[in-house]
């Protein structure tokens, strides 16, 4: 038997690897890029800080809408074509240049967020159908570690990038136009992994519901959904807060953002190799959750100090390193297959949004109508908890790896 077509696609998880890692690079870099100029926008048109969160809402809320409904269609359509719709939406988002007004550049992102509402749950079946086993854990490292990444890069570079450009709408174009080099690297080089063992039966109707109601599916969701909206309120608000409270320049704002999402991603690599060789899961869910929920608390009153660098680094970790274990727990489920592991993150993703959609609306209008960010800004500290309480009562799928 001729086995050199096996070998090669043994060979070819490296090309999808760095797909991957790409299209979570591009997703990242365009996930926060508008917050460092949020007061930019609100300046040329005119806006409100309750109107320009719409740019972070609009996201959460179509993820929050649509990700359950698209998450069961990626399960069952050709997973290329899932990415190839993901990424043909998302690059809407590099027509940046051409808004003339606030709701055009509304709807260039709801489009984006479309784009992305595929993209993940496309992601894990894509993770699910060419890695198994030790290397799961290591993938579900990489993909975040490109996304935080991407975040790190936009958050701290997109205020002088703007500034060369000649403005803000020039900039987010340039970040942008990413979305589509990823697109023509798929278009060229991804495919399904045609020797997959555990091809999954496509889920009818009633089998996806059945995943959706599961209560592992709901504490999985939540985990993830606590740390999101606080990391949402972190990227989306914190620069506006530090400069408009304390007098903190956009740049310095900006670099403290990039200090979040890059402790974020040294988290990730940490956590990487922890996830490996530490047999447990659930431990690795608890402890970052109450280390951002205090974190959270210090980011909102440290700000005039020198501590703020060290607070803010602290909560980009806590913020991120639980994501390896957390995805890797439900490709380690009894039942999962790749299908049925698109759904959870499917849930996963539109729970999280669900929840973190009313969050930059809380800050924004309740700033507008107090006069002050601490009282929605500490009440958004308190969600990175949600991790200790999934964490306490998720089952622990972790075992020791044995050679395969």
């Amino acid at each position: 038997m001729n086995s050199n077509p096996r070998i090669s696609n043994r060979s070819y998880r490296f090309v999808i690897a760095i797909l991957i890692a790409t299209v979570s690079f591009s997703s990242g870099l365009n996930m926060y890029a508008s917050t460092p100029v949020f007061s930019l926008i609100m300046d040329d048109y005119n806006i409100s800080r309750g109107t320009v969160s719409l740019l972070l809402s609009s996201v959460l809320f179509t993820h929050g809408l649509l990700g359950i409904p698209i998450g069961i269609l990626v399960g069952r359509i050709d997973l290329k074509l899932s990415v190839k719709i993901g990424l043909i939406l998302a690059s809407s988002i590099s027509l940046i240049f051409l808004t003339t007004n606030f709701y055009t550049l509304l709807g260039l992102r709801t489009c984006w967020a479309l784009g992305m509402g595929f993209l993940w749950p496309a992601m894990g079946r894509l993770i699910m159908e060419w890695f198994k086993g030790r290397e799961l854990p290591i993938i579900n490292s990489i993909f975040p570690i490109a996304f935080s990444l991407g975040i790190a890069v936009s958050a701290s570079s997109i205020v002088p990038l703007s500034q060369m450009l000649g403005g803000w709408q020039n900039g987010l174009s340039f970040i942008g136009f990413t979305t589509i080099i990823g697109l023509v690297l798929w278009v060229t080089l991804g495919k399904s992994n045609l020797d997959h063992k555990n091809i999954a039966i496509k889920p009818s109707f009633k089998d996806a519901i059945k995943i959706i109601k599961s209560k592992n599916t709901f504490l999985i969701a939540l985990a993830d959904a606590g740390p999101y909206c606080l990391l949402t309120i972190s990227m989306g608000w914190f620069p506006t807060y530090y400069h408009e409270a304390f007098g903190m320049s956009l740049d310095r704002a900006g670099l403290l953002m990039g200090i979040l999402s890059f402790a974020g991603t040294l988290s990730l690599v940490v956590m990487s190799v922890l996830v490996i060789w530490v047999s447990r899961r659930r431990p690795l869910l608890i402890w970052p959750g109450i280390a951002a929920g205090i974190a959270g608390l210090g980011s909102i009153f440290l700000a005039d100090t020198p501590l703020i660098f060290v607070v803010i680094a602290i909560l980009g970790f806590a913020c991120w390193c639980y994501l390896p274990p957390l995805l890797t727990i439900p490709m380690e489920l009894p039942e999962s297959d790749s299908n049925s592991v698109a759904i959870i993150f499917a849930v996963l993703q539109s729970l999280g949004s669900l929840l973190t959609f009313v969050a930059p609306f809380i800050v924004g209008y309740t700033t507008d109508l107090l006069g002050s960010y601490i009282p929605s800004l500490v009440l958004f500290s308190a969600t990175g908890f949600s991790l200790v309480i999934s964490g306490y009562l998720l089952p622990e799928t972790g075992k020791p790896y044995t050679a395969e």
